[in-house]
């Protein structure tokens, strides 16, 4: 198992080597929260015929308005 760190717009490019680099090197990336992280992991396993997982729950489950109004 490997971890990676998203640091911020700044070191976007670097993050995104790094996380093309785990990608390439597991056979399947597990994702806890929907985000920027979750996305590069997902995008770069799709690309690459890998499996992913990602956890939803929390923040990224919630909707700002009801469903039916």
């Amino acid at each position: 198992m490997k971890v990676a760190y998203y640091q911020g717009k700044k070191r976007m490019l670097k993050f995104l080597i790094g996380t093309l680099k785990e990608v390439l090197w597991a056979d399947v990336t597990f994702s806890w929260f929907a985000d920027v992280r979750a996305f590069a992991a997902v995008l770069f396993s799709k690309i690459f015929r890998r499996k992913s997982i990602v956890v939803v729950g929390g923040y990224e489950d919630t909707l700002p308005r009801p469903l039916h109004p």
